[in-house]
């Protein structure tokens, strides 16, 4: 394992942990979207910084759900409002997740608010929580 990639997962379970350090506590920022931009757009300037990343990359996200229903509700709304794949899927623990890709955006937070909020938008009317969005990791080999 490479030195980079060792610190690629290392700052991505950072972010992770503190977002749900922040969730577990009962602490949200005044302004979540804000909040999610400014977290996006320094992992995309640590990104450029590595040179792993150009001006445009998939995003991959979750949304939790409360339960199945939920969860192929919303992924039928995002099949049928966006051109993002997604599917559901089944936790270990039982609990239900909706899980997807978009294709390439632009690598600058500002240009992610509007599709955020469609995104947080779309998971409420299904009492889905968007849980994640963040760069989809390369693949090995490219």
């Amino acid at each position: 394992m490479s030195a980079r990639f060792q610190a690629k997962q290392m700052v991505t379970v950072l972010l992770f942990v503190l977002a749900a350090g922040c969730a577990n506590s009962g602490e949200t920022p005044d302004d979540p979207l804000s909040h999610r931009l400014s977290l996006l757009e320094a992992e995309f300037e640590r990104l450029r910084g590595e040179g792993t990343t150009g001006a445009f990359v998939p995003m991959s996200f979750t949304f939790r759900a409360p339960d199945r229903s939920q969860a192929e509700a919303l992924n039928a709304l995002i099949a049928n409002s966006t051109p993002y794949p997604a599917r559901v899927r089944e936790e270990p623990t039982g609990g239900w997740l909706v899980v997807g890709e978009t294709p390439l955006l632009p690598t600058r937070a500002a240009e992610h608010e509007k599709i955020l909020r469609t995104m947080i938008d779309l998971g409420s009317k299904h009492g889905c929580e968007l849980e994640e969005w963040k760069p989809k990791p390369a693949e090995s080999g490219r």
